[in-house]
């Protein structure tokens, strides 16, 4: 990028005009007339020979001029904030570039400065020089002409050289009235035979004659004032930085430091063939804005009541009910944060719209079982008069609505959702205290839930909550807790509770403890089995005669898995009391069906390595026949 005197003019910065009119004021008025149509470099030359070959009295002249009150330092500060520029050259005596960019910029205005850049920094040339070295200063015709064939500055002029042969250049702050920056493109096309990157011109209200001559030389011309100019390239950079930072057609700095300028901190994940973005972080005030366009159809449906919504977000592990709009159901898509676009259409597949939702902060306390919990609950709303709040423990989801919209009374509607795993057994065993609590009617108190922050009282609830299997549950969990003793080592892993699986924990403990327990049954059942005729006690078994006691052994080769555990069960005792034959058939093949009717409603059970039935702690003394029916 190339900066004439036109670019510093709205900040306050002398023209090329004004310093001519300076020189001229200086002259005696009888000189003057001789010199009033010449351009500054002409002018300066003149001036110099008047005052006998003295240039510092033409330094001493201009430099004040430059000590300037800055008055819109804008353009300056939108350039510094487009990162794409790394080497920015003008012919502009002022500091204001430096001004802009601060210590992030390297300015280069002497040889001796060339071998200060640094790829990392942005670089300023400043080919004409500037005041702080007079001696340095590109300012007459002959100057100009030095410079041109490599006497003065000769490293920056080959800079400059090189520049056009490998980067488009973009002028700003020139017109074709400027015949030093015409010499000048001239002079590089000769030098390299023609060939160079296209050449642009930034400049507003151009004739088409200048245009036309623009076009000779080779430059494509832009219509336009210096801030028309970056407030589209800011639209274009803000509509295309991301994709262009993904598809590594910038660089990761150029796009980290675009992203600070728009108050953005952007994590990129490197891929083998990408970058992807990984999280965006505002680093001030700002807003993430979605812009989307669908069917009329679609548009109502989400317009209607969000407890309708069908489909689910997740949120922090809890599910949020919301309506999912596939990339084929969408029309238009926009995602920006801070003016940046971050997704369109051709990014997603899916959009959901879910009421508003957020993470708030509460303690729990039931005074009657001394339970203090601080916990983090997620509350989503519907159409205002409807609050859900949710706690995520370990081992359920509890979900809480509370309904304002009847008159007074405050509607509670109670779901608990238990999670098939868990990791932690005495955490789960802990927060049972609280669905018992609640589902009890106990006095339970949610601190900053809502109406302010005051504490709130659940009571019994106004709906019924229905019948629960939490004791079954906490008996499960003191039943692993147990288990884990026995083996001596937690679990890998744990299941939910289930009937089979707290069936499971019962069979583990008989095993390992060598113990037997009460089995719950319904009252009549029937079991029904075959006996060989020359069974004596087969003519003993009367139907309808007697109580009788049935003692069943099974034995099985299969392991018992549980929670990452596993282990071999021999045999399986079964003792069922209250007995009585009910049925008793000869079968065509000799053999007697029998038919067993139980009416104890429970049994005994345990497990062992022995085959035999021998009496077991807590089971009341049986006496059995010494010699069992085989299978």
């Amino acid at each position: 990028m190339f900066l004439g005197a036109g670019f510093s003019l709205k900040a306050g910065a002398p023209s090329c005009k004004s310093l001519t009119e300076r020189i001229l004021n200086d002259l005696e008025e009888d000189e003057r007339q001789w010199y009033v149509n010449h351009p500054l470099d002409v002018l300066a030359k003149e001036y110099i020979d008047y005052n006998d070959g003295n240039r510092t009295k033409l330094i001493e002249l201009l430099k004040p001029m430059f000590d300037f009150s800055i008055v819109d330092f804008s353009d300056h500060q939108s350039l510094a904030a487009i990162p794409h520029f790394r080497r920015i050259f003008t012919t502009n005596y002022d500091c204001l570039l430096e001004k802009a960019y601060g210590d992030s910029c390297i300015v280069v205005k002497r040889n001796e400065d060339v071998r200060n850049v640094n790829a990392a920094r942005v670089t300023i040339f400043k080919i004409h020089g500037d005041f702080d070295y007079p001696d340095d200063l590109l300012i007459t015709k002959d100057d100009y002409f030095d410079f041109y064939r490599s006497q003065r500055n000769e490293l920056i002029w080959d800079v400059v050289k090189a520049e056009f042969a490998t980067h488009p250049i973009l002028f700003i702050g020139y017109s074709l009235e400027d015949d030093n920056i015409y010499t000048l493109i001239k002079r590089v096309k000769e030098q390299s035979n023609g060939v160079t990157n296209p050449i642009f011109l930034i400049a507003p209200g151009m004739t088409s004659q200048k245009r036309k001559r623009l076009e000779r030389i080779g430059v494509q011309y832009y219509d336009a004032k210096a801030e028309v100019f970056f407030k589209d390239l800011f639209l274009e950079l803000d509509k295309n930085i991301v994709h262009d930072a993904q598809r590594r057609r910038v660089s990761e700095d150029t796009f980290h430091i675009y992203c600070r300028h728009r108050n953005l901190d952007v994590e990129l994940k490197s891929t083998s063939d990408k970058n992807c973005v990984e999280n965006i972080r505002v680093l001030d005030d700002g807003k993430h804005t979605i812009k989307f366009r669908t069917s009329n159809e679609l548009a109502r449906k989400l317009l209607s009541d969000e407890r309708a919504y069908n489909d689910i977000l997740m949120y922090h592990g809890v599910p949020i009910p919301s309506l999912k709009i596939t990339s084929d159901e969408l029309q238009f898509f926009d995602y920006t944060v801070n003016g940046v676009l971050f997704s369109d259409k051709s990014d997603i597949s899916n959009i959901f719209v879910a009421p508003v939702h957020e993470e708030i902060s509460c303690q729990i306390k039931i005074p009657s079982q001394r339970f203090r919990e601080n916990i983090k609950l997620i509350k989503y709303s519907s159409k205002g008069y409807e609050a859900t709040f949710v706690l995520n423990t370990d081992s359920y989801l509890l979900k809480m609505s509370f309904d304002f919209q009847k008159s007074n009374n405050l509607n509670v509607n109670m779901q608990v959702d238990f999670k098939k795993k868990y990791t932690d057994n005495n955490q789960a065993l802990h927060w049972m205290t609280l669905l018992q609590a609640i589902w009890r009617g106990e006095h339970v108190i949610f601190s900053r839930l809502y109406n302010g922050g005051s504490p709130f009282t659940l009571e019994t609830p106004k709906n019924s909550l229905g019948e629960t299997d939490f004791d079954k549950r906490i008996a499960y969990y003191e039943n692993v807790n147990e288990l884990e003793d026995l083996i001596g080592m937690p679990f890998s892993s744990y299941e939910e509770y289930t009937p089979d699986n707290y069936e499971k924990t019962m069979i583990l403990l008989s095993y390992l403890k060598n113990g037997v327990y009460v089995k719950p049954m319904p009252k009549d059942t029937i079991l029904s089995f075959e006996m060989i005729p020359n069974d004596e006690r087969a003519q003993d078994l009367q139907v309808g005669c007697q109580k009788y006691c049935f003692g069943i052994t099974s034995e099985s080769s299969d392991e018992l898995s549980f929670n990452g555990y596993s282990t071999k069960i021999p045999f399986q005792h079964e003792l069922y009391r209250d007995s009585e034959v009910v049925e008793r058939t000869l079968l065509p093949n000799g053999n007697i069906a029998m038919k067993i009717k139980f009416s104890a409603g429970s049994m005994y059970k345990w497990y062992s390595d022995n085959p035999g039935m021998d009496h077991q702690e807590g089971m009341e003394t049986i006496h059995l026949s010494e010699d069992p029916i085989k299978k």
